[in-house]
């Protein structure tokens, strides 16, 4: 049976090599029948097994049921945080004495402190820093290369959990290890990509900007730079950074990323001449396209102008929320809700999204327009109705005939 549960697991992703001595019995029910590893971000399913989080999460990806029982499973729903579906179980886990799995480091406490031992910045790297400076009569080359060893192991640790798709962990993890060593790229390569994966655009394009500065051939820094500029909409600014790219490192290892960029600067720009000239269903093909190659907000909020125009209001309205829910201040995501309640008479809510567009942007000339254009509806419609009431029909219909 254990063969069977190994022949398709991944890398070990559990936490390897951190029981203190004693407690393998008490640990037994704590390790992850995937990776036969004591647990990481624990997960316990409704079937009452407990297995690391990523471990469980690729296990369910190719085959929806439990590892130990077989019982079948929902990727989304068939497991819980140990934390909150089983408090008791956790306090368990939590009472484990664990040691630090990085060499040199002498720490060692309850399982619930590692994650913050090894992500603060003074008590974690105490222990193993030391030994860099114990011998006073240390060569600064051999402060540099206990520095560096010590940085490796961060990079390491840092790796792991962001395996476990763990990424505060291993931003912390890695942002020690560029404060060890600041002259290695790697470093910085790696927090860009916790950043790219947390949607923290900006903090990656940083990192990736750093890294090339110190290796200016650094391939995978070109491409995640490109990456994180088109994810952010600056697709002009993506297609420039892989020129520069192409002029360090050469076509070849760049081809692919240039030719998205490029395509992705072509759909977006035709995209957009359609709709100024009045042809959104090319315009929404256009835009479609692109978002098949990336979720940019601009993107996305091309394609609810392009339905705007098509009257497809309800697709408008949940593009909009899904955008604002990501990003509670892209102001012409409000815009674009409120135009898309105003087409739908719910003025009332258009006029608040509006408001709230205002708030983020006061300048903003399309909320402003649109704002006095539903003041002036609010008017009409107002008095259609008092008209309607006292049974003047004909102010009515003429206030209705403005209204529309």
């Amino acid at each position: 049976r254990q063969g069977q549960l190994l022949a398709g697991a991944p890398a070990s992703m559990g936490l390897e090599g951190v029981l203190l001595d004693g407690q393998d019995n008490h640990a037994a029910e704590f390790t992850c029948a995937i990776c036969c590893s004591l647990v990481d971000a624990p997960l316990l399913t409704r079937c009452q097994h407990i297995f690391c989080l990523a471990c469980l999460q690729d296990w369910l990806a190719t085959k929806p049921s439990c590892p130990t029982c077989s019982l079948e499973l929902d990727p989304r729903h068939g497991a819980g945080e140990l934390r909150l579906a089983s408090p008791l179980a956790w306090r368990v886990l939590g009472r484990l004495r664990v040691k630090c799995p990085l060499q040199g480091c002498t720490w060692h406490g309850e399982y619930t402190g590692l994650s913050d031992h090894m992500t603060s910045s003074d008590t974690h790297q105490a222990g193993a820093a030391g030994s860099a400076t114990e011998d006073g009569g240390a060569s600064p080359r051999q402060q540099s290369a206990a520095r560096l060893q010590q940085a490796e192991q961060l990079k390491a640790a840092g790796n792991s959990k962001f395996e476990q798709r763990i990424y505060r962990d291993a931003f912390a993890l890695y942002s020690k290890a560029i404060n060890l060593a600041p002259e290695v790229p790697t470093y910085r390569l790696n927090r860009a990509a916790t950043s790219f994966m947390t949607a923290d655009y900006d903090s990656c394009i940083d990192d990736c900007a750093d890294a090339l500065r110190l290796d200016p051939a650094l391939v995978k820094a070109h491409k995640r730079l490109a990456k994180a500029l088109i994810e952010r909409g600056e697709l002009e600014k993506a297609a420039a950074a892989l020129d520069a790219g192409v002029a360090a490192c050469g076509g070849e290892v760049l081809a692919e990323e240039v030719r998205t960029a490029t395509q992705l600067c072509e759909w977006q720009r035709e995209g957009e001449l359609a709709l100024e000239q009045g042809n959104a269903t090319l315009a929404r093909t256009f835009f479609a396209n692109a978002l098949q190659k990336t979720s940019a907000v601009r993107c996305r909020l091309s394609l609810v102008r392009a339905e705007l125009a098509l009257g497809l209001c309800d697709r408008a309205l949940r593009t909009t929320r899904e955008v604002i829910k990501q990003d509670a201040n892209a102001s012409e995501a409000y815009v674009l809700r409120a135009l898309a309640l105003f087409y739908s008479a719910d003025l009332d809510q258009a006029h608040k999204h509006l408001k709230a567009a205002l708030r983020l942007d006061p300048d903003d000339a399309e909320a402003g327009r649109t704002m006095k254009k539903v003041r002036k509806l609010e008017r009409h419609v107002d008095a259609a109705k008092q008209a309607a009431f006292s049974r003047n029909f004909e102010d009515a219909a003429r206030e209705y005939t403005q209204a529309l």
